[in-house]
């Protein structure tokens, strides 16, 4: 018997709990039974093993922070996508179809139906080449196709309203700012002006906003863009968590595109029709708790910002 609260009993403890793999406190105190009756075992087990660095470290909860309001831009009411974020997925892969041209080969023929040459006092006189006709030209040689399937990395633009959580998808074949700037254009031509940007520190995005900033400059343009000027805010560094709100539209395409295309290579106009499905499909999502009451209203949809429907 043992007593408790006493320093040799909980190196024995100790001792036992590391040579059985930092297990559980059941297991701990039934093999200590085994040789020692510590008074209230129980106790000292879990009061040891709460000390042990390791076990904490592995099964301690992670940090209940509360959570920062939310900024004004996402709180107001303004027309869909006036605040926006963006981000890149991927990359994806598509084939691409190169078409080949080559000489059809010849039928090979047999050695035994190849003329013995004349002898020379059979041999015909040389006779001077008479000019062909248009029948007897000769043919065009013939060409056989080949098709070679090559892949290739493409990407996905993705924008989101920050008010009404609606996506718009584009799909670029890289990572520039010349696709960026197009993808761009794309999008605010169909979805209306931005105000307001959110994006992370890539360099694409740095670089695209420097080439608005001199298109800015140019007084045609500064006229046009006098009542409605974009500012572009950038994430802090090394902080992925600022873009929660684009990061989750990521994870919600790359689940669809998963589950819907799976591993087949699609080829390019065939993933953008993929996408945009996928663009149908979220942005048809319910906002809100969808009730199970006759008389509850309809759920609200992004669908409802965008289209009235």
């Amino acid at each position: 018997m043992l007593p408790a609260n006493h320093k040799i009993v909980s190196f024995i403890i100790a001792d036992k709990h590391e040579s059985l793999h930092h297990a559980g406190v059941k297991t701990t105190l039934s093999e200590l039974k085994e040789r020692f009756w510590i008074v209230r075992g129980r106790q000292q087990t879990k009061k040891e093993l709460f000390k042990c660095v390791k076990c904490k470290k592995l099964s301690s909860p992670p940090f209940n922070e509360l959570a920062a309001p939310l900024p004004l831009n996402r709180l107001k009411n303004p027309q869909a996508f006036n605040v926006t974020g963006v981000d890149f997925a991927g990359p994806l892969y598509h084939k691409l179809l190169t078409i080949k041209k080559t000489k059809k080969k010849e039928n090979s023929v047999e050695a035994d139906s190849i003329p013995e040459p004349l002898a020379a006092e059979e041999a015909p006189q040389e006779q001077e080449p008479e000019p062909l006709t248009e029948a007897e030209a000769p043919i065009e040689q013939e060409f056989e196709e080949e098709t070679e399937i090559n892949h290739r990395k493409c990407y996905v633009c993705l924008f989101t309203c920050a008010v009404t959580r609606a996506v718009h998808l584009e799909l670029v074949t890289d990572l520039s700012a010349r696709s960026f700037l197009l993808a761009f254009r794309r999008f605010a031509a169909r979805r209306g002006p931005v105000s307001v940007m959110y994006s992370d520190n890539a360099q694409t995005f740095r670089c695209v906003e420097r080439h608005l900033n001199i298109l800015q400059a140019d007084p045609t343009v500064l006229d046009l863009l006098a009542r409605r000027k974009l500012l572009w805010i950038y994430s802090a560094s090394l902080a992925p968590w600022w873009g929660g709100f684009w990061e989750r539209m990521v994870r919600s395409v790359k689940y669809l595109l998963r589950r819907s295309n799976g591993r087949a290579c699609l080829a390019y106009d065939e993933l953008e029709a993929s996408l945009i499905e996928i663009e149908s499909v979220i942005i048809a999502r319910p906002l809100n708790y969808i009730s199970d009451g006759p008389d509850e209203p309809l759920p609200i949809t992004p669908n409802q910002f965008l289209n009235n429907r």
